[in-house]
This record gives structure tokens, C-alpha cells and sequence, in this order.
């Protein structure tokens, strides 16, 4: 990995850093724009920031991620050049998904300032990530005592033994629920093949109008 340059775009920097890997005769370029080593986490940065990645990558193809959960967000990647796009959190609110319907039920409710980068449940549930690194989640009660918390070993202890108890019991006040940043464009619960062709109608009409 090496960085290529610092770009300005829309009011947002961010070091673009190529990373070319091997996979048979696949390469693929990573573009960092989370503390220098993981992702684009807002969709307003990928929608900024995109155009950038693929002009870096050249004839090389770009696979889109970061709030995308409708046909819109799909199409409007696709419309600045990304060959496809991942997708996570949308697909947690589908009846397949193995979680509690009230957690997904959550996502479907949420607004869009509900969630936080947090190491919270990495301390709580494990496993502990290296430095850095943390995952989005909404808001709740666990994630606002690791914000103002400088927890001692023995109180992390103790909040261990509760979120074992919220996990057993469904206690989403202080279990958690993974959320990305485009959690409020999810309208609903519904099967994995409903969400999947919706997102393939973006896919599908920003290819018709290219």
C-alpha cells in the first residue's frame, strides 16, 4: 500500500491510498477514507468522493459501498462510474436476516443522526479490534457509556456481565444493533429477493441512460 495524493472534494479530504492485490488475474483498488484505512462511512463522502476513486482507477473496475440501500443510491453510484456497489445494512432488515424482528424493526424506524462509530461492543462482546478500528451501530445506551466512559478494567467487567444479560434477553437499550450511514433510506422489512431486485432496477435504469 502507498499513498498516491491528498485531494480536496466538495470540503472533504481525504488521503487516497492504492492498493493493488493479486487475486488470479483480478486486481482491485481500495480506497481508504476512514482514518486512513478503511472506507468511505457517509454517503454524502462517497457521493463526493467516488468520481476521484475512479479516475484513480483507471480502466480498473469500482465497486461502491457506504450508504447505499435504495435504487437510487445504486444508480446514482453507478451514474459516477462505479461498476457495481456493496451493500450491508439494508439487507439486515430482510426477513431472512438473523436477528431479532424487533433490532430489525429498529432500522426500519431510525432517523439519520441515530448511529455512531463506537469500539463499544468490541469491549462488551469482543472481539477487540487493533486501534483504530470500530464499527457503526445505533445509538444506545451501551454506546453512550463508552463516549464518556474511561472505564477501569473492573467496570468494563461489569458491563460485560449486563450486555451478556441485554444479549440473552433482547435488550436493545444495550445490545447491539449494526447500522450503517444510509440506515434511514430502509422503508421497510422485507424478503432478501424484493430488496435485491430493487437495488438491481437502480443498476438496471442508470445502465439504460449511460
Amino acid at each position: 500500500t502507498h499513498p498516491v495524493r491528498a485531494r480536496h472534494v466538495a470540503h472533504h479530504t481525504a488521503y487516497i491510498h492504492q492498493e493493488r492485490r493479486r487475486q488470479g488475474n483480478t486486481f482491485r483498488i481500495v480506497h481508504h477514507g476512514f482514518d486512513r484505512r478503511i472506507l468511505i462511512d457517509h454517503p454524502e463522502a462517497l457521493r463526493d468522493l467516488l468520481p476521484a476513486v475512479v479516475e484513480l482507477a483507471g480502466r480498473m473496475p469500482v465497486l461502491a459501498a457506504g450508504g447505499i440501500t435504495t435504487r437510487s443510491d445504486v444508480a446514482a453510484a453507478v451514474g459516477q462510474g462505479a461498476s457495481g456497489v456493496l451493500v450491508g445494512t439494508r439487507f439486515y432488515a430482510t426477513d431472512e436476516a438473523l436477528d431479532l424482528p424487533a433490532a430489525k424493526q429498529r432500522l426500519v424506524e431510525t432517523g439519520p443522526d441515530a448511529t455512531t462509530r463506537t469500539s463499544a461492543f468490541d469491549h462488551l462482546r469482543g472481539p477487540l479490534w487493533p486501534e483504530g478500528y470500530n464499527g457503526r451501530a445505533l445509538h444506545n445506551s451501551a454506546t453512550e457509556w463508552w463516549a464518556r466512559s474511561q472505564a477501569s478494567e473492573a467496570e468494563v467487567a461489569q458491563q460485560q456481565d449486563r450486555y451478556r444479560s441485554a444479549d440473552l434477553s433482547g435488550d436493545l437499550d444495550f445490545r447491539v444493533v449494526w447500522a450503517g450511514a444510509g440506515v434511514s433510506g430502509i422503508g421497510r422489512i422485507e424478503s432478501a429477493a424484493a430488496v435485491t431486485a430493487d437495488l438491481a432496477a437502480g443498476l438496471n435504469g442508470a445502465n439504460c441512460e449511460s
